[in-house]
């Protein structure tokens, strides 16, 4: 998609490139690091 995206913008159908964006730049990473269960923690 990305070459086709290209595309238009180069030919100003789109008015800016949706592709030339980090997506950190648009959104902030908020997750947090989660910790697996053990077996003994999965049985009960």
């Amino acid at each position: 998609m990305k070459p086709a995206f290209q595309m238009s913008y180069e030919e100003d159908i789109l008015i800016r490139s949706t592709f030339n964006c980090k997506m950190s730049d648009v959104a902030q990473n908020d997750s947090t690091k989660r910790i697996a269960l053990s077996p003994k923690q999965q049985k009960l």
